[in-house]
């Protein structure tokens, strides 16, 4: 026996613990005894019997008999393997004996060889006996997991959602799942044996016996492809599906079909295609093959790009950009995190505020239009049902009239702060250099006089005197500290925060309120916002020291991404905000409108809050940078 006969037997070797081992065992050992000596005629049980002469053969003629049967018998109930070395040992017993002791050599090889022919052959019918059992057994297990499988795909066919049904050549339909009921009002029984004919409304039969010609034909077929189905109760129902030909005995036998109801998703879309088309906003779409869905005529005439050439394509980034790219709509249909759009927009988009999943920005573009655009454009996710993405629809506003008035804006923000600070420049200088020193010298020339005539003028005109002194040296202190608030030089030396701080203590000094000034580090802005972030720290704290009552104040200055934010609080007697802003000039309160002005001409925003004994806070936030530096 070779070793892979022995490994394809060796779960047939018998256990230790098996009874029908030890039988054996003692048996062969018995026998092999007898074969070698005269055990049976001393055995005082065995003497009289004569089996020998009954069956008129040779006492070692029957031993080797009885070999073969303990052959038989192990092979029945040890297996092959223990047949085998069974037969192997009882080969080496009957040639020792043969070769050694047997007085009659030839007969005896004679019958020892015929003995293990016979042997051999009993084991080589075992085998093939134990071999077509085990086919036998694995068949039958092949057979059970086909129909299991067989049975676990009718079952995964009738409850499938999808509707799945199967007609012959001719149309004859002979075979529908459960789903099948649901899409067409029919029941099973009732759709067994009706032709698809039936179902399908009239204008799609071509569509139907094209596809069924080019697969009969091995053509390839666009799938899935549309058609309309006919209801049980008359209505139109439009599907999604898809056909295969199957083939049996190398011939074409039926055809299988896998049905989805699209009717809602299609209306959907329909719907979503009158709104967009009939929209004045350049818009839009694509599906989540990043395929372009739908292109407006507002875009058309944005972009100069017909619908037609890029319509179920994917280049919508060639109207914006010159290399391919993906973008916002790409980046949101395939779930973009923030730092990942990012990557490409760079500081130029944000999250959208209105519609979660959104996202906004605002570009140039120098390829569009003769000398190029400015765009602000939104991407929202479209969603099904379920809530997952299936696409995403993009907006775009044409900004570029925008941004030139903003340029102009700027530049007259500019030349107005300019213009502005010389006023205050001069002024400071000649309230320093000119009048300044008038009252200095009027204020000498009072107290020399009161000096020379102290000893002739009555006491009452001294005294007079000593007020006129002390209400120049009053006023003169007053001018130096106009001057210095119409410009203070810390501004343009050390910036905005040295001069912040300056001014708080400078009205600590002058009305006894305690300011504490909180600053984060900022970074390096333009002297023009530097200068109306300046003022309006000025305003609001001049604010608190003459209207709101306070003894305390706090200016915190912040900065977060591409802004800073200042805020002015107090613990004054507060007062009613009005709803909007331009609202404060009729009340009078023009300080407000003026902080509100200077804010928004570099593109920030004031907010005012304040309750009736709760004191006020004002926020102004600005851009680090102005627009004209963003765009440079």
């Amino acid at each position: 026996m070779g070793i892979s006969y022995l490994r394809k037997y060796r779960g047939q070797v018998a256990g230790l613990r098996n009874p029908h081992l030890w039988i054996i065992i003692a048996l062969f050992a018995f026998l092999t005894i007898s074969h070698f000596t005269q055990l049976p005629s001393q055995t005082t049980f065995l003497r009289g019997i004569s089996i020998p002469a009954i069956i008129e053969l040779s006492r070692h003629s029957l031993e080797r008999f009885i070999y073969l049967l303990l052959v038989l018998y192990a092979g029945w109930t040890l297996g092959i393997i223990g047949s085998a070395a069974l037969w192997l040992a009882s080969t080496v017993v009957m040639l020792l004996r043969t070769f050694l002791i047997s007085p009659n050599f030839k007969d005896a090889l004679l019958e020892t060889v015929a003995s293990l022919v016979i042997g051999a052959l009993v084991i080589a019918l075992m085998a093939a006996y134990h071999h077509n059992k085990q086919q036998q057994e694995k068949l039958e297990k092949t057979m059970k997991d086909v129909e299991l499988a067989r049975q676990n795909y009718e079952e995964l066919l009738t409850n499938a959602s999808d509707a799945i049904f199967i007609h012959d050549l001719e149309g004859n339909i002979t075979y529908a799942n459960r789903s099948c009921e649901k899409l067409t009002g029919y029941s099973v029984s009732e759709l067994i044996g009706k032709n698809i004919s039936e179902l399908l409304a009239p204008e799609t039969m071509p569509l139907a016996r094209q596809v069924r010609d080019r697969l009969l034909k091995c053509e390839e077929v666009e799938q899935p492809y549309k058609q309309n189905l006919i209801k049980k109760d008359g209505t139109q129902a439009i599907l999604r599906l898809a056909t295969n030909l199957v083939i049996g005995d190398g011939r074409s036998i039926r055809f299988q079909h896998i049905v989805r109801d699209v009717t809602e998703q299609e209306r959907a879309e329909e719907m979503l295609t009158k709104i967009i088309d009939g929209s004045p906003v350049p818009t839009f779409a694509i599906n989540k093959q990043h395929k372009i869905t739908h292109w407006n005529t507002a875009l058309e005439s944005l972009t100069g790009v017909k619908r037609e050439d890029v319509l179920e394509t994917d280049r919508q980034w060639v109207v914006f950009y010159r290399d391919k790219r993906p973008i916002m709509v790409d980046l949101i249909v395939d779930k973009a995190s923030t730092s990942e759009i990012e990557v490409y927009y760079r500081g130029k988009s944000r999250p959208s505020c209105l519609i979660d999943g959104a996202y906004e920005a605002e570009d140039f573009f120098p390829d569009l239009g003769e000398d190029g655009k400015w765009l602000y454009f939104t991407a929202s996710p479209i969603r099904d049902k379920n809530k997952e993405i299936v696409g995403a629809i993009e907006t775009i506003q044409d900004i570029t009239e925008t941004k030139r008035m903003q340029d102009n804006l700027s530049y007259y923000l500019k030349e107005i702060t300019i213009a502005q600070e010389e006023e205050r420049k001069r002024l400071a200088r000649e309230l320093h250099d000119d009048i300044s020193q008038q009252i200095l010298l009027l204020t000498h020339g009072v107290d020399n006089l009161a000096s020379k005539a102290e000893r002739y003028l009555p006491q009452e005109l001294r005294n007079e005197l000593g007020r006129l002194y002390e209400l120049s040296q009053q006023t003169y202190q007053g001018i130096k500290r106009y001057a210095q608030v119409l410009r203070p030089r810390i501004l343009d030396d050390l910036g905005l925060l040295p001069a912040i701080k300056w001014l708080a203590e400078e009205i600590h000094n002058f009305a006894g309120i305690e300011i504490q000034v909180k600053t984060d580090t900022i970074p390096p802005l333009s002297p023009e916002t530097q200068l109306v972030l300046f003022r309006i720290v000025q305003e609001a704290l001049n604010n608190v020291h003459r209207h709101s009552g306070a003894s305390e104040a706090n200016v915190i200055v912040k900065h977060q991404r591409n802004e800073v934010s200042i805020t002015i609080s107090d613990n004054g007697k507060g007062f009613e905000v009005p709803k909007q802003l331009s609202d404060f000039a009729g009340q009078g309160k023009l300080g407000f409108t003026g902080m509100a002005e200077r804010a928004h001409l570099i593109g920030g925003d004031l907010e005012v809050n304040s309750q009736v004994g709760k004191g006020t806070k004002i926020i102004v936030k600005a851009p680090t940078k102005l627009y004209t530096e963003r765009n440079s």
